[in-house]
């Protein structure tokens, strides 16, 4: 990448970095399937996938970074990217999220939904855009 390349990406990152609202609260829905980790950007209905529970949120992120990319590029406003999931989806993780804390205490392992948020610091999102 020469230079001039470089600069211009820099630009770019930085712009995008404006673009996106100061503080970002992130809800995510992560549950564990078949060997597999899942974690669901709940406001954007993006999903990330991976061996671990980190793996599959650090994806979950990537992924999001480039749907608000995508977004920014095309001009849009950052509130024209909000794609919440499914209402009857959003009952079930907060129905399997209340059931997983109550069982946390037991043996029992089921494969239920946990809710996290995420409060992240400005310009943090876009350092995952590499």
């Amino acid at each position: 990448m020469t230079t001039s390349e470089q600069t211009q990406r820099s630009e770019n990152l930085s712009r995008f970095a404006e673009w996106l609202p100061d503080e970002v609260e992130l809800r995510i829905a992560i549950k564990r399937e078949n060997d597999q980790w899942f974690a669901l950007q709940m406001d954007f209905d993006v999903t990330g996938c991976g061996a671990t529970r980190g793996d599959a949120v650090r994806e979950s992120f990537e992924l999001l970074i480039a749907y608000l990319h995508a977004y920014f590029e095309e001009g849009a406003a950052f509130d024209e990217t909000l794609r919440p999931i499914p209402r009857r989806l959003r009952t079930q993780i907060i129905l399997e999220s209340a059931l997983a804390r109550t069982l946390r205490r037991t043996m029992l392992r089921l494969p239920l939904a946990n809710e996290s948020t995420y409060s992240l610091p400005p310009g943090l999102l876009p350092q995952f855009a590499s």
